[in-house]
């Protein structure tokens, strides 16, 4: 439990800044149901100060995503 709340913690700040820096980006934690915690923090590492973009494919209902 304290590794969940641990990367929630790092989560929420590293959130705040992406929020700051792309304030009309799409929101990340709706794309908590598909990567969770721990890939939303891969995601927003490996994305390096580049902005997010994720696209859902309603007919198999998975998501993808890419930086711009």
């Amino acid at each position: 439990m304290t590794t969940f709340i641990s990367d929630l913690e790092k989560y929420a700040d590293l959130e705040k800044a992406y929020q700051n820096k792309y304030p009309h980006a799409q929101p990340l934690g709706n794309y908590y149901q598909y990567f969770g915690v721990e890939g939303l923090l891969d995601i927003l590492n490996e994305a390096e100060g580049r902005e997010i973009v994720f696209y859902v494919e309603a007919s198999t209902d998975q998501c993808i995503y890419s930086f711009q």
